[in-house]
């Protein structure tokens, strides 16, 4: 803490340095004076006649030290520029940070407050949200929620292919509900086979899943001009009785969520924040 405390002040003063960007030009107009072959003659000023002959032609040398002097004033505003760079670009990112923050932490209360109505917060059930990357066609999870505590920080891959899963079945169809016969807890060998065979998740992804869940209830959401943007997921480790039922609940407050993640698309969480928050 303390390196980073003398890091952040030395960069304070250098930024100081930029105001040399208004000397050095000053040293190079000055040194084409002495460096230049000038002649006094009689018909010139008195004082322009004193300074060449006085100044200018006895030191000529002088020319060099002042375009020496010229360059290193214009390193050393280089550098208090770049300082100037660095806070700016500090401050930027602490502010889109503290947004990003803010946007989690305000959807997580959204969720929260749907899964409290419907009464499905219990510590083996989760809600995400995750938002469509068209270019790099994944799923970034950009929020969360779960009344276990455990569960929001062990969220596991902050991305997802968009060709596995749960997610990919609302993607393509608008919505899904998707039961596993096998329980991990009993059979993980045969859970995992069934997530490769029927929804292509990896063994090894499967395996190291922190939330092994049997029941998914997903659901797409299309923006303001039907262009289909993220998915929410549902899921439960845990087998659901009415599963229809549960699955139509959460339908009726996808709008709720739509509103949210349509108005508030500017300060969604990067991906990097999304690792940071534990998402």
């Amino acid at each position: 803490m303390l390196k980073r405390r003398l890091r952040v002040k030395f960069i304070n003063i250098l930024s100081y340095l930029r105001h040399a960007r208004f000397i050095w030009p000053l040293f190079v107009f000055i040194s084409q004076f002495f460096l230049n072959d000038l002649q006094a003659n009689q018909d010139r000023h008195p004082i322009t006649k004193y300074l060449i002959d006085n100044i200018f032609d006895p030191y000529k040398d002088c020319g060099w030290v002042l375009l020496g002097i010229a360059g290193a004033l214009w390193i050393i505003s280089v550098i208090g520029i770049w300082a100037k760079w660095s806070i700016d670009k500090n401050k930027c990112d602490i502010c889109t940070q503290d947004l990003e923050s803010d946007y989690k932490w305000r959807l997580s209360q959204e969720l929260k407050q749907i899964l409290e109505e419907l009464e499905l917060n219990f510590p083996t059930q989760r809600i995400s949200v995750y938002k469509h990357d068209k270019e790099n066609k994944l799923f970034n999870l950009i929020g969360r929620y779960s009344s276990n505590p455990e569960i929001p920080k062990e969220g596991g891959r902050p991305s997802y292919p968009d060709t596995e899963g749960a997610i990919r079945e609302a993607w393509v169809n608008g919505e899904a509900v998707i039961e596993i016969v096998n329980d991990p807890t009993q059979n993980l060998d045969g859970y995992c086979r069934e997530l490769l065979e029927k929804w292509k998740i990896p063994l090894e992804v499967s395996r190291n899943l922190n939330m092994k869940s049997v029941y998914y209830s997903a659901h797409a959401i299309s923006n303001f001009w039907g262009e289909r943007i993220a998915v929410v997921i549902w899921e439960s480790t845990q087998k659901i009785q009415a599963t229809q039922q549960t699955h139509k609940k959460l339908k009726k407050f996808i709008p709720h969520i739509k509103r949210f993640i349509v108005n508030n698309e500017r300060t969604e969480p990067s991906l990097p924040c999304a690792r940071k928050e534990g998402l």
